[in-house]
């Protein structure tokens, strides 16, 4: 199975601008100044990431290692939560257009 590799840390983040930045940047996606925009660009992977539409062959998976989760917490609970809940719908997306599966844990 291909499989992309991708690593977010949190570490220090200070407000959720710099939580989404760091999200865009791993992921090299366009940029978003709000949840609604990062889940447009997060949920569209295979087209709206420039590592993921510059890989031939598409990857089958992707997988995300989060590191200092609890840092986004410390910063805004609403946040943090928002976050989890567009991760996990990324693991559950039942869109035909979505071929690569998405995955991520928590690295503690």
């Amino acid at each position: 199975m291909n499989i992309l590799n991708f690593i977010v840390d949190f570490a220090g983040v200070k407000n959720k601008q710099e939580v989404i930045d760091r999200l865009i940047s791993v992921f090299q996606l366009p940029d978003a100044g709000n949840w609604d925009s990062f889940q447009d660009w997060f949920t569209s992977l295979e087209s709206d990431s420039a590592i993921v539409n510059s890989m031939n062959p598409l990857p089958q998976k992707i997988h995300l290692d989060v590191k200092n989760i609890a840092d986004v917490k410390k910063v805004s609970q609403r946040d943090y939560d928002i976050l989890l809940e567009i991760l996990n719908e990324g693991i559950q997306s039942e869109k035909p257009e979505n071929k690569i599966k998405f995955s991520f844990k928590f690295i503690i």
